[in-house]
């Protein structure tokens, strides 16, 4: 994730998935990307539960 100051202030950033053998994606720009992230990291952690 990256945010500048201004985009701190705002609620607005980049997320970057970086991922094996895919290299990395830039998503859009968009706001509460510290909200996303966390739903990312929250989808991440059930899939490993269900193994």
């Amino acid at each position: 994730m990256f945010q500048g100051i201004f985009g701190r202030i705002m609620g607005f950033g980049y997320v970057i998935v970086r991922g094996m053998g895919v290299g990395e994606i830039i998503l859009p720009q968009m706001s509460d990307p510290i909200d996303f992230r966390k739903a990312i990291e929250r989808a991440r952690s059930l899939k490993k539960g269900d193994m």
